[in-house]
């Protein structure tokens, strides 16, 4: 009988007030890494510990507190059984709050609330929400023309297309390609290639400064284009500056078809010389001919 009593006394307290504070320490993980502080109100001032593993909707690490009420329990401990639920030994009520710091390819904040109701068992319910930037760079035309008549006669001949700057567009990047179109009825070999920009003085075809090389088939100075084909030069490091003409230039070796424009290129004007010539800065001996030969594009990887 005596024992009786004492147990029943026992459960009395531990039902009313809180005599002594129980301290734990709770951590849960929810596709990271979560710690929380936990302080408990429980009969007798007992020392109780937390651990429970708990998957949640945000990914990174949070921090928070909880408060919990409990009735007889000396010492509490929850292992997490599946996704976003642990189940705790005990009987209590408990709330906790957590900030989650999201790292991916922007940056994000994430808020979980989690609530263990008298049974026990506790569940999460977390939102986030971010901001975060990327820079997408693709190939963008700065200029291109419609080429459809056939141009022959180019062997051992070097043409220089000039395309005004307002018709550039898309200008900026650091690199260039430049796209050569053959003729229907023949193709061509070329052995050198050229990029730069228009002087400031002097004749329409002089380069400003020493231009930059355009390479063919990953490094080679050399292309070729078959009958009716286009061939694409190698990604070259080269910015086309915005307000400044461009000067393309390419040698042809032996006497080949391209294919060329007499007008609807506005804007374009190509000129033409009997000799090897294409790296030449200040040069001379040009004449003009169609409005655009052979280059039928140009592009900028901005």
């Amino acid at each position: 009988m005596s024992f009786l009593v004492n147990s029943y006394r026992y459960l009395s307290g531990s039902v009313g007030a809180a005599t002594g504070a129980s301290s734990g320490v709770a951590t849960s993980a929810a596709v990271g890494a979560s710690e929380a502080a936990s302080i408990a109100s429980a009969a007798g001032g007992s020392t109780s510990e937390a651990v429970a593993e708990l998957p949640g909707a945000a990914v990174g690490s949070s921090t928070g507190t909880s408060t919990a009420q409990a009735v007889g329990a000396s010492s509490v401990d929850a292992t997490a059984d599946a996704a976003g639920v642990a189940t705790v030994s005990g009987v209590g009520h408990s709330t906790s709050a957590a900030n989650a710091s999201v790292n991916g390819s922007g940056s994000a904040t994430a808020v979980g609330t989690g609530i263990s109701p008298a049974d026990g068992s506790s569940a999460g319910v977390g939102a986030a929400s971010g901001v975060g930037s990327s820079v997408s760079l693709s190939w963008q035309v700065n200029a291109s023309a419609t080429l459809t008549i056939n141009g022959t006669g180019f062997g051992s001949t070097t043409i220089r297309q000039r395309i005004a700057s307002a018709q550039i567009s898309n200008a900026g990047g650091t690199k260039v390609r430049v796209t050569l179109k053959a003729g229907s009825t023949g193709g061509f070999t070329c052995d050198a290639a050229y990029i730069g920009h228009k002087a400031a003085s002097g004749d329409d075809y002089d380069f400003e400064s020493t231009p930059t090389q355009l390479t063919f088939s990953g490094g080679s100075a050399s292309g070729t284009a078959a009958t009716g084909a286009s061939i694409v030069t190698d990604e070259i490091n080269f910015t086309v500056q915005s307000g400044k003409d461009l000067i393309i230039s390419v040698h042809f070796t032996t006497s080949g078809v391209v294919s060329r424009a007499t007008s609807g290129a506005t804007g374009w004007q190509c000129y033409r010389k009997s000799a090897s010539d294409a790296a030449t800065v200040n040069a001379t001996g040009y004449t003009t001919i169609d409005q655009a030969d052979c280059v039928t594009k140009v592009e900028s990887y901005v």
